[in-house]
């Protein structure tokens, strides 16, 4: 999946739409795979405070990606939740 505000230059300042590929619950971190972009993983830690949400993502489920950095030769989000309905103009402009 795309980024949806277009409007920003660099991919650490855009927000990406993208789907939870795998989730290591033991190592406490997330991939996705953004389309353009290649593999994005998260940190589930809590003490990274990079997931906003209570409960840990699941395989399959679309989430919003922040602040986008490469890392070791991929890319890290250091921002990471759930997609939301209010979020639905933003995903419109990502197909």
């Amino acid at each position: 999946m795309r980024y949806f505000d277009v409007n920003q230059t660099s991919p650490a300042e855009r927000t990406y739409l993208a789907r939870v590929a795998w989730v290591d619950p033991e190592e406490r971190y997330a991939k996705t795979n953004v389309k353009g972009i290649g593999c994005v993983t998260f940190s589930l830690s809590s003490d990274d405070e990079v997931w906003r949400e209570t409960d840990p993502p699941i395989r399959g489920a679309k989430v919003v990606l922040k602040d986008l950095r490469s890392m070791d030769g991929g890319w890290r989000a250091f921002e990471a939740r759930y997609l939301r309905p209010e979020d639905e103009d933003f995903q419109q402009t990502s197909k």
